[in-house]
């Protein structure tokens, strides 16, 4: 912030491109004459970053009425993309914390909390299908993009995820042979240092895969796809979005489940306690789907309210 208080231009990164393009000289004497030489305050800066982002929002389809219908089944699609990418984090979270939730259940509940588990693993796979489906769908605009002088901006995005992919797969491969000297109960709280060395592991998977999809959003929005080929990836969106709203139920359901059937299986763990209902662990990746679930609905909500206002278009 340092060097926006010195020079009030520089929060002009808080607009898109072609926004500074047009009216940014216009804008930054509008800043120059309000702040009359003082420094901008964080209540000054706070509401151009907001507006900003907005603005943002605004030139991507994401919000208001603005930008054509493709614009806005474009944008709708990659808030799904963004909200599957929420989604398989915390589907790799539930992995892990229902390991080997067999062992507690009872032999008569175990076909039924089975079933439900098996469910949500194959409804994740199906929107994990799909998403690869979609991905191969824009391959031939991706090269084309590349082709046009899109790899000078994508380069950059590509340099920062392949950096930090690096650093993921050296730190995956030191975490995974630290557990294998570790038992089963030391893995899962019961050595408080594995358990903050794999959070920081879990973050770094989370800056890695936020880097990709960072760099698939930069690229898939300058994507020229055919009105066929968007209207599929508009259909795949939604069918995605209907996957990831179905197996976060799913997975609420065998919470549900295991907390009737198999309490034992969280009070087990020592982020749980006895005399609570509910684990920290589960509460946290279920707060991350409830994310992914609003995201990929309200980019449905954009999909079709472009495909309305494309019919309503072509019938005039």
């Amino acid at each position: 912030m340092r060097n926006s208080q010195k020079n009030p231009a520089k929060l002009l990164r808080w607009y898109p491109r072609a926004w500074r393009q047009r009216y940014g000289a216009e804008f930054i004497n509008l800043m120059e004459d309000s702040l009359e030489g003082r420094h901008p305050t964080l209540r000054f800066r706070f509401s151009i970053a907001i507006a900003g982002i907005l603005e943002r929002g605004h030139s991507a389809g994401i919000i208001g009425d603005g930008g054509t219908p493709a614009d806005r089944a474009r944008a709708g699609s990659l808030l799904v993309l963004c909200a599957w990418s929420t989604f398989l984090f915390a589907a790799a979270s539930f992995a892990k914390l229902s390991e080997h939730f067999n062992t507690k259940v009872p032999q008569d509940s175990r076909s039924l909390i089975g079933s439900i588990y098996s469910l949500t693993v194959l409804l994740g796979l199906a929107s994990s299908a799909l998403v690869l489906a979609g991905a191969a769908i824009a391959v031939p605009a991706f090269i084309a993009y590349l082709k046009n002088n899109g790899w000078r901006t994508f380069k950059v995005h590509l340099a920062r995820a392949l950096l930090v992919s690096s650093l993921l797969i050296a730190a995956t491969a030191a975490l995974s042979f630290w557990a294998h000297h570790l038992s089963h109960f030391q893995r899962n709280g019961g050595d408080w240092l594995y358990s903050l060395t794999f959070l920081s592991w879990a973050l770094l998977v989370a800056i890695a895969t936020g880097l990709w999809i960072r760099a698939i959003v930069a690229a898939a929005a300058h994507f020229k796809l055919s009105a066929r080929n968007l209207r599929i990836e508009g259909l795949f969106a939604e069918i995605v979005a209907i996957l990831v709203i179905a197996a976060s139920l799913s997975t609420a359901t065998w919470w549900a489940a295991m907390r009737i059937y198999a309490p034992q299986f969280f009070t087990a763990n020592r982020m749980s306690t006895a005399s609570s209902p509910f684990d920290p662990s589960l509460i946290i990746t279920m707060a991350l789907m409830l994310a992914a679930v609003v995201g990929s609905g309200y980019g449905t909500m954009r999909i079709r309210n472009a495909a309305t206002i494309a019919a309503a278009s072509n019938r005039n």
